[in-house]
């Protein structure tokens, strides 16, 4: 008979607060090859931010709205630095909401 094995790969998970001009944290660093799971949040009761990871999520945005979480997972297939931002417009300042992204080699 067939025995089969499981895999539990483990997932680099990080919680990503998105306010008024900024995401907190604006930096995460993973290595190449790691699956990545973003939980996205706001407390801002003014409206939806959106998420958009460059290079990763291609033409997908995350939309974050109060009181829910939205989650974006992916693998980390390319070392580098990329940048995350928001792409609703809000005003002066909004390119101030940006952060960054570090795949590390293996």
């Amino acid at each position: 008979g067939y025995t089969g094995s499981t895999v539990n790969e483990s997932v680099k998970e990080f919680t990503v607060f998105a306010e008024k001009w900024e995401f907190g944290p604006d930096e995460i660093t993973v290595k190449k090859g790691d699956r990545v799971k973003l939980n996205l949040l706001t407390s801002d009761k003014e409206g939806n931010f959106t998420f958009k990871l460059s290079r990763y999520m291609y033409n997908d945005i995350v939309i974050i709205e109060p009181n829910k979480t939205s989650n974006y997972e992916f693998y980390a297939h390319t070392p580098g630095t990329f940048l995350y931002r928001c792409e609703t417009p809000c005003g002066y300042g909004k390119n101030l909401m940006v952060g960054k992204l570090i795949v590390e080699p293996y």
